[in-house]
């Protein structure tokens, strides 16, 4: 009888090992596609944001739900608004602005 006990629990913890390398592996192969994704729509939302308030000199990169600002704005105004923004945005975890003022024109 006892044996019988060993060999079902043996079993069950097989099952168990097996069970958590399905989920794991799921996991990660979601994550593989879902990632690109994800970084693609938070572009799409800075993109859009930043354009309704005249700010289009700037280049966003994007490392899973961290933000870097670059590029040219007009003012130092824009640029801290530009950083309100990214951070506003719903997903974004970090912004780190990198974003330079344009020089004023002789006249």
């Amino acid at each position: 009888m006892e044996k019988s006990d060993n060999s079902s629990k043996s079993a069950i913890l097989l099952l168990g090992i097996l069970g958590a390398l399905i989920i794991l592996t799921l996991v990660a192969v979601s994550s593989y596609f879902l990632l690109p994704s994800i970084e693609h729509d938070l572009e799409m939302k800075l993109k859009t944001s930043l354009s309704k308030v005249g700010i289009f000199n700037s280049e966003i990169n994007i490392s899973g739900r961290d933000i870097t600002l670059n590029g040219l704005v007009s003012s130092q105004s824009d640029a801290v608004i530009a950083e309100i923004i990214a951070n506003k945005t719903w997903g974004v975890r970090q912004v780190t602005n990198s974003l330079s003022i344009m020089p004023k024109e002789s006249e």
